[in-house]
C-alpha cells in the first residue's frame, strides 16, 4: 500500500495574507484582485477573512515604518535577510505593533509556525530562531527604537513615522 503524501498545511488567515503579498513582491500583483481571489477560494470564516485583509492592507500601508523599526533590531543588514524571512518579519511585527486583539505572544507564536510551513528550504530552525528572536525582540524594544530626528530631517523623519514614501 503506498504512503499517503504529507498534505500542505490548511490555509490559514497568516497563510493567505503572507501568500498575497509575496505574489504582490514577487510579479507585482495587483493587491485587491489578488486578495479578493484568493479569499474566495479559501474556506476562511468572516472573523479570519477579515483578519486576512487587515495583515494584507496593513503590512502594505506600513511596511516602510515596519521595516525601518525590523532593521534597526536585526543584527544584519536588513536588504540581505531572506525576502522570505522579511515577509514573514512583517507580519508578526504588524500583528505586535497594529493589531490589539492578538496577544503579542500569540504572534509570535503563529508566526514562527508559520516560518515552520513556508521556510523548509529557507533553513527550517534557524528560520525559526531567527525570527522568533527578532520578533521577541521588537517586543522589548519598540517603544525605545528612536525615529529620525525631525530637526535633522523633517521629511525623513516624517516618511518613517506615518510610512509615507
Amino acid at each position: 500500500m503506498p504512503l499517503a503524501r504529507p498534505s500542505a498545511p490548511p490555509i490559514n488567515a497568516r497563510r493567505l495574507a503572507l501568500d498575497v503579498l509575496t505574489q504582490i513582491e514577487e510579479q507585482r500583483a495587483f493587491t485587491s484582485l489578488l486578495l479578493d481571489a484568493k479569499l474566495r477560494r479559501a474556506h476562511l470564516s468572516q472573523q479570519d477573512r477579515a483578519l486576512a485583509t487587515e495583515l494584507t492592507y496593513g503590512i502594505l500601508r506600513w511596511q516602510s515604518r515596519l521595516d525601518y523599526l525590523l532593521a534597526a533590531i536585526t543584527d544584519r543588514p536588513w536588504e540581505r535577510v531572506d525576502p522570505t524571512l522579511r515577509r514573514l518579519l512583517r507580519l508578526g511585527a504588524y500583528q505586535i505593533l497594529f493589531l490589539t486583539r492578538i496577544p503579542a505572544y500569540a504572534a509570535v507564536n503563529e508566526t514562527v509556525v508559520l516560518v515552520r510551513d513556508v521556510t523548509r528550504s529557507h533553513g527550517g530552525a534557524g528560520a525559526k530562531a531567527f525570527v522568533n528572536a527578532i520578533l521577541r525582540r521588537l517586543l522589548d524594544k519598540h517603544e525605545t527604537i528612536p525615529f529620525p530626528d525631525p530637526s535633522i530631517d523633517p521629511v525623513g523623519a516624517l516618511a518613517v513615522r506615518w510610512s509615507h514614501p
